[in-house]
């Protein structure tokens, strides 16, 4: 099927879904629906990272999974919005269920704890993904006080794009994005820079 799928689009190229947006903190996602998870996650003062890389293997002998919508630090929980389960395209639609599939058999298999969240759920985000939450943590979500007083330090590393809990830039007040130093002798190392960048090139030490 995948051979098919391939000659397929071809001829017939796949329609781009999503208008990539960003949230009020300022992190870039890739459709409003994204951007709706996102606030929600802040406004309850959950922290997130987007895009997260998920790996398999050990040490040396890993390789890349995907990269889940959204990785909760705290909770070490991923969330994956099926949002083109929606769509009209019956190719797209049936195609993109088959990977879906394949990738939620994938997480079981590596144990994996995610939470899954589909179109018709944004019209009641917060009941649902706390039923989900509690479903797959087996504790119930923390109340906003608590997850803003009492926040968590994963032991997993940073992707660099997180949400809510990020250091205010020093320099013009916008939210900070954790990132990590490609060149040079820092090369590595991970560090605090404005979510504005290049308009603003403020920095901390993470």
């Amino acid at each position: 099927m995948g051979l098919l799928d391939d000659l397929f689009e071809i001829f017939s190229p796949r329609k781009q879904y999503g208008t990539r947006t960003t949230t009020k903190l300022g992190v870039e996602v890739r459709s409003r629906a994204e951007e709706r998870i996102a606030d929600y996650f802040d406004s309850i003062g959950l922290r997130y990272e987007y895009e997260r890389e998920l790996e398999s293997g050990i040490w040396i002998f890993t390789k890349k999974v995907s990269n889940p919508d959204f990785y909760l630090p705290d909770f070490d929980v991923y969330v994956e919005y099926w949002g083109m389960l929606g769509v009209e395209n019956n190719y797209d639609r049936s195609k993109y269920t088959r990977e879906m599939k394949f990738k939620m058999a994938r997480y079981h298999q590596l144990g994996v704890k995610f939470i899954s969240l589909y179109p018709d759920n944004l019209k009641n985000l917060d009941w649902i993904f706390r039923r989900r939450f509690q479903e797959v943590t087996g504790q119930f979500l923390p109340g906003k006080t608590q997850l803003r007083a009492n926040p968590k330090k994963s032991s997993a590393a940073p992707s660099g794009r997180v949400g809510t809990g990020t250091a205010c830039c020093p320099s013009c007040g916008q939210p900070m994005i954790l990132r990590t130093s490609k060149r040079g002798a820092n090369a590595g190392t991970q560090f605090w820079g404005c979510s504005t960048y290049p308009t603003c090139k403020g920095t901390c030490k993470a």
